[in-house]
């Protein structure tokens, strides 16, 4: 196994039968947090906030606890504002902002000073438009963007990387009723597209295998598509739920130098479930 530290080439551990190899994580998280609700002109408004702080101790040594191998110590909070509005009695409009911050250092038993450090940024908007067509019908439709700044810096090896992802998305979905029986389809579509640099990919081995790829796949210009059929059929004493999904992801640039995967990623799934 190796261990993934930074972006320093990771050194291993042989793990075998006479050779065990035991680590311990100490984990701890505090939030506090708060909500604020009210109406103003015919809309209602969500107002939440909550601060944390994270940290994280392991040891290789479990039988000494006196001072951890590595600590991670991280601190962030989350920001959200949701508007709702009816339009008439058939139309709900709704619209959420986010704002997201999180910050963290890193420190070695065996280095003074701070080791590795990161922060997080995201910001995303949404809109969602819920309309009843009729008495049987009914649509949906929902679209927004996030946008996501990734930094990270190894002070040990002088290598850092910048990352930031812009993506917007919509969707949609149809409805029809017979009763307490209902089958809706429904699509989606989003596309990232990313700015900023990576380290130097032509690191060693295990870091090319191991940490390069994952970076790489951060960075990937990317666009998604996903699909769904849902069907609800009551029964006598419950409702039947039934849904098949169909998802795809498909890169729009490979930068064979970052150890980028290539490929499009395809998938389908299906669930069934009974409600009482």
């Amino acid at each position: 196994i190796h261990a993934v530290q930074g972006y320093d080439e990771p050194f291993g551990f042989l793990v075998g039968s006479s050779s065990p190899v035991f680590v311990r994580n100490d984990r701890r998280a505090t939030a506090l947090g708060g909500t604020v609700e009210f109406s103003a002109v015919g809309t209602r408004v969500v107002v939440t906030h909550e601060q944390g702080n994270r940290a994280e101790d392991q040891y290789r040594n479990i039988a000494s606890r006196v001072r951890p191998t590595d600590q991670w110590r991280a601190s962030g909070s989350n920001t959200r504002m949701q508007l709702q509005r009816m339009f008439g009695s058939r139309v709900r409009a709704t619209v959420v902002g986010s704002n997201e911050s999180l910050h963290g250092t890193a420190v070695r038993n065996d280095l003074t000073g701070i080791a590795f450090d990161g922060s997080d940024a995201k910001f995303a908007v949404e809109g969602d438009v819920r309309m009843e067509l009729g008495t049987a019908w009914s649509l949906a439709v929902l679209g927004g963007a996030t946008r996501l700044s990734t930094q990270r810096t190894d002070y040990v090896v002088s290598l850092s990387s910048n990352i930031e992802t812009s993506t917007p998305f919509v969707g949609g979905e149809v409805a029809r009723r017979w009763g307490r029986a209902a089958v809706a389809i429904g699509a989606s579509a989003a596309s990232t597209t990313p700015s900023g640099a990576l380290p130097n990919a032509t690191q060693g081995p295990t870091y090319q295998r191991l940490i390069a790829p994952a970076l790489a796949y951060d960075a990937a210009e990317v666009r998604a598509v996903a699909g769904w059929l849902t069907a609800t059929v009551p029964l006598r004493r419950g409702t039947v739920i039934a849904s098949i999904r169909s998802e795809s992801t498909t890169p729009m640039s490979v930068v064979s130098a970052r150890l980028q995967p290539r490929g499009a990623r395809k998938g389908w799934s299906i669930s069934l479930g009974v409600r009482p």
